[in-house]
């Protein structure tokens, strides 16, 4: 522990502590002002006013109280002591003065070293003596009471009114992009608006960033995955692959962290006393006879306080909306819950659910009553009685009871708190004040201490002052540095060129404040960083100031203060006396200068819900903040503009891992169906593994799907609209994949011939739009077959017999594909496999497929959605009907509940002739690929030099507006997983056999 507090006096010793401003010039560059420029206290002989003046004040009492003793030891004692006096007032200790660090120490001494938690049945026991171990409710727990989203914390007086009343809620705001990952001008645009925000506010405002472990129990992802299980029943093989895939989950969950963004709002009795005063228009002459015939305040009401707060709450929640942010009112599980996450941080925290017991009528003091039980953060179940007989909190629920630790203890340089039933959860804690800032600051600098992967937790808090005030100190500042200009110039002497400086940039400041384009805010930035044990958090301590060294930011061990640092970072209202018991300097900044500290990325990417994809890594790498990655193209909580998703990149770089991960993974949690058209037979491991839930089809031998199917049903029918479906698909579609299927371009003659005998053969079985408008269930019956289709075409009138046999000839050759009675049903995975097929028939399946998937919807309905994955689509890109098919798909089948999945190994071709798939698309996984064709997407620096690095596994992750990268999961401890995704042939010839198995004696 020693060498930790040496560590960080080191850390302080070479930058004396003092605040920092900045300034931006023309070019947009932050530029420093001198701290000294913000330091409005006059310096005389270089000694505070205060420290000139308690040193005069304690010289003339020592001459006073030695006055009747002689000369020479009057001399003596008046000189020996006033040495003791300035040396306690000018000797610093640990970065604060001699005085202040014997009254801590003298605090310290004082205060209670070990609390424990008693139950409320114990009664509360006060003890004077402080080796005496008191309630940690008591001591270490603000005092208060929830109601609903708002806590409340009061003194009564003797008479039982409220004579100071303080009420806060806690927001939780959530951003939907990577700071560090947005271009220049965007975070220039942002930072603006921040510093607009910062301005408008006249009260203080709380911010909290924490970064804590992943609780796999509390992730929405896991438990929606464990909830998939039970739906699986009928598909034992999926339900084994989903355990498998759990088990993997909760493995990478371990090295995974979340970071929480909130604002703490909070306002109190005296401040509404106070706007009340400012509030009413009175003169000088009044203010005299207030002061002659003083009278007793109106005392505010609750009501009052209260809906000061919403107005704050309110007035908040829009600046922070203006930010494209998500702002949401914690209710009262979430608050405690949060507020216990920051009490006992790095803990496993209870879920505060209400356990309803049975109805009380023993007596008549609880007749009428419900019995209620809550498990507190101590472990322990607290029972209340509650006219209410639903199972939610009631309101005035004590704080202090729910929320006690199990036992805290104290120590000079770091505290502990242990929550559970047994104190079998203990966590250490060490908070650190930031006392100055570097020369220059980049917007969002503070990601680069909330990625740094270690627990912690900083607070800001921010206080608004005054413009009125601020501009008459800063022109006392210039007129003192006026002064001296002009003195040194009439003394012919030269004027120090940090005095010109601060003369430029004070009259800077200065014409900001007057032109309200600036405000001062007076600042608190707290850093707490915990651990498991004290080793760990020497450890992390060491890292997290070496970081800071070379961020130039100065910072001081808040030493015999660090419960007051605990205190401070809890997400309450900062009282009036605790910033200036942990700091004595107040840190004045102005707002482009705070608006650097706010950022609110969470880095975490993806959906609430669906496929386990990997994890995102925000920050340096080696020790970064690594979050997980789930995708559901129809997620209800994030709703995407459209389901479709493209998989760009070069051979090799993980294309088909990643895409049969997604794959799995959709049919693991019950999402989709998916229907694969493989062309490399990729799929083939799976389709052997999930046995009857798979069903694969060699396109090169037949085609069990009806060429001639009409992709519509009956809710496709409008009598109101004139339009003849059957002519639409016929003139639209049919002709197209005709004219495919014939392997040449159709002359009028032949599309003319084709289409009669189309027509003819639809309404031989009934399928044309007076039938369908009688009765829109024709379209349920099945079309004519593809045989039924030559026999009439071998009937209809045409301009030249010539062609006729052209065409009959023609597609007599590939009748064979087409068997009568083609029915064909979609398992949960469906593969057309077309790796034998010749290259020129792949846009006529395509065109097959297109047609069937949207006869399917048509037909079946939207009960699940659907998945349709197109493997190498560069192949079809090169036909201009192909194209224009997946073009319509991309487009189109959102409607339908289709995600169409788009796979290219050549990103080059693919980005300049599947421009359309792409921006019709709200999902990217681009992988590896050369800087000429990342360049055209136009994306950050950071991930532009990812895709041209081409490392396997590692993408560039787009999920509608959200952009990050992604290290795909590896499935280390699922050998089965492996070996169905890998396409490696070493990798599969290795695994196989430990694949089979597995999956033989799981079933």
């Amino acid at each position: 522990m020693g060498q930790g507090t040496a560590a960080c006096q080191t850390a302080e010793q070479p930058c004396p502590p003092g605040p920092t401003a900045m300034l931006k010039d023309r070019s947009g560059t932050h530029r420093a002002v001198p701290s000294q420029l913000l330091q409005f206290e006059e310096r005389i002989f270089g000694m505070t006013l205060t420290q000139l003046l308690l040193s005069l004040a304690a010289g003339v009492l020592l001459l006073a109280l030695t006055g009747g003793m002689p000369f020479v030891p009057r001399l003596w004692v008046a000189g020996v002591s006033l040495s003791g006096i300035m040396l306690l007032l000018h000797g610093r200790v640990g970065g604060v003065s001699l005085v202040c660090w014997l009254y801590l120490l003298g605090r310290f001494w004082w205060l209670p070293k070990q609390a424990r938690f008693r139950p409320p049945s114990a009664g509360a026991v006060h003890h004077l003596w402080p080796r005496v171990d008191p309630a940690a409710s008591q001591h270490w727990v603000p005092a208060g009471e929830l109601r609903g989203s708002i806590a409340r914390s009061g003194t009564r007086g003797s008479d039982g009114r409220i004579t100071a009343l303080t009420c806060w809620a806690i927001l939780e705001l959530r951003s939907s992009s990577m700071l560090r990952l947005l271009p220049q001008h965007e975070q220039e645009q942002l930072l603006s608006r921040c510093q607009r925000f910062l301005d408008g506010l006249s009260f203080p405002v709380k911010l909290l960033w924490i970064v804590e472990p992943l609780d796999p129990a509390r992730d929405p992802a896991l438990e929606a995955q464990q909830q998939a299980l039970d739906q699986l029943d009928a598909w034992p093989q999926l339900q084994h692959l989903q355990r498998e895939s759990l088990q993997e989950q909760l493995h990478q969950h371990a090295h995974c962290s979340q970071i929480r963004h909130l604002a703490v709002v909070s306002v109190s009795s005296h401040e509404v006393a106070r706007s009340r005063q400012e509030d009413q228009d009175s003169s000088q002459l009044q203010h005299v006879f207030a002061l002659l015939t003083p009278r007793r305040p109106r005392p505010v009401a609750e009501v009052e306080v209260e809906r000061a707060l919403r107005i704050r709450l309110a007035t908040v929640k829009s600046g922070l909306e203006a930010l494209d942010l998500q702002v949401r009112l914690l209710d009262a599980r979430a608050f405690l819950s949060t507020f216990a996450s920051c009490l006992a941080p790095g803990t496993s925290v209870p879920s505060f659910e209400v356990e309803l017991g049975p109805h009380r009528q023993e007596s008549r003091a609880h007749a009428g009553r419900w019995m209620k039980r809550l498990r507190g953060l101590h472990g322990q179940l607290l029972s209340y009685a509650s006219p209410r007989p639903q199972a939610t909190l009631d309101p005035g629920l004590p704080l202090a009871e729910v929320l006690a630790p199990s036992a805290v203890e104290v120590s000079a340089h770091a505290l502990s708190v242990s929550v559970g039933d047994h104190a079998q959860q203990r966590r250490y804690l060490r908070t650190y004040e930031v006392r100055g800032l570097p020369a220059e600051l980049s917007y969002g600098w503070l990601e680069g201490l909330t990625s740094l992967g270690i627990p912690l937790i900083v607070t800001l808090h921010c206080q608004p002052l005054p413009s009125r005030i601020m501009l008459r100190r800063l022109e006392v500042q210039r007129t003192r540095l006026e002064s001296q200009r002009l003195a040194d110039r009439k003394a012919l002497r030269l004027t120090r060129a940090d005095v010109e400086l601060e003369a430029t940039q004070l009259r800077a400041l200065i014409e900001a404040l007057a032109s309200k384009t600036l405000t001062f805010h007076s600042i608190q930035l707290l850093l707490a960083v915990h651990a498991s044990t004290l080793e760990r958090l020497e450890e992390r301590t060491r890292y997290l100031l070496a970081h800071l060294r070379d961020q130039q930011v100065r910072v001081r061990a808040l030493a015999y203060r660090h419960d007051l640092g605990w205190h401070a970072c809890l997400p309450a209202p900062m009282t009036h006396t605790l910033p200036v018991a942990i700091s004595q300097e107040g840190t004045t900044l102005p707002s482009d200068v705070v608006a650097t500290c706010l950022s609110w990325s969470n880095g975490r990417v993806g959906t609430p819900s669906g496929a386990y994809l990997g994890t995102s890594r925000q920050g340096p790498q080696g020790a970064a903040v690594a979050l997980p990655v789930y995708l559901n193209p129809w997620d209800d909580t994030k709703r995407l503009p459209n389901p479709h998703i493209v998989i760009c990149g070069e051979s090799g770089m993980g294309k088909s891992w990643l895409a049969k991960t997604l794959i799995l993974g959709l049919l693991c949690t019950h999402t989709a169906d998916v229907v694969v058209l493989d062309r490399d037979g990729d799929y083939d491991a799976i389709h052997a593994a999930l046995g009857g839930a798979s069903q694969r089809i060699n396109l090169a031998g037949h085609c069990p799907i009806n060429p001639l199917e009409l992709p519509y049903g009956p809710g496709d029918v409008d009598l109101a609209d004139p339009v003849d479906l059957v002519a639409e698909h016929i003139e639209q579609h049919l002709l197209s994949g005709l004219a495919l299927l014939y392997g040449e371009a159709l002359s009028r003659a032949q599309e003319a011939a084709l289409t009669h005998a189309a027509r003819l053969a639809y309404a031989e079985r009934g399928l044309h739009m007076d039938a369908i408008r009688r009765d829109p269930q024709v379209l349920l019956q099945e079309p004519p077959t593809f045989s039924a289709f030559l026999e009439v075409l071998r009937t209809v009138p045409t301009a030249s017999e010539v062609q006729r046999e052209m065409l009959v000839e023609r597609f007599d050759q590939v009748a064979y594909l087409f068997t009568e009675h083609m029915t064909l049903t979609l398992t949960p995975l469906t593969i057309f496999a077309i790796g034998k097929l010749d290259k020129r028939w792949y846009p006529f399946m395509n065109y097959v497929i297109h047609n069937f998937v949207q006869r399917y919807r048509a037909v079946h309905g939207g009960g699940r959605y659907l998945a349709y994955i197109v493997e190498e689509a560069s192949y079809l890109l090169e036909h201009p009907e192909s194209r224009r098919y997946l073009e319509a798909g991309a487009r189109g089948f959102r409607k339908l509940g289709i995600a169409q999945i788009t796979i290219s190994q050549h990103p080059a071709d693919f980005l300049e002739a599947g421009q359309v798939v792409l921006a019709n698309s709200s999902t990217w996984f681009l992988l590896g690929m050369q800087r000429q064709a990342a360049q055209r997407l136009q994306l950050p620096e950071e991930l532009e030099r990812l895709l041209a690095e081409a490392r396997p596994g590692r993408v560039v992750f787009r999920c509608g507006r959200e952009l990050a990268p992604l290290d795909v999961v590896t499935y280390r401890h699922s050998p089965l997983l492996q070996a169905l995704l890998t396409t490696d042939p070493r990798d599969r010839q290795r695994l196989a056999r430990v694949g089979r198995a597995q999956l033989s004696g799981s079933l």
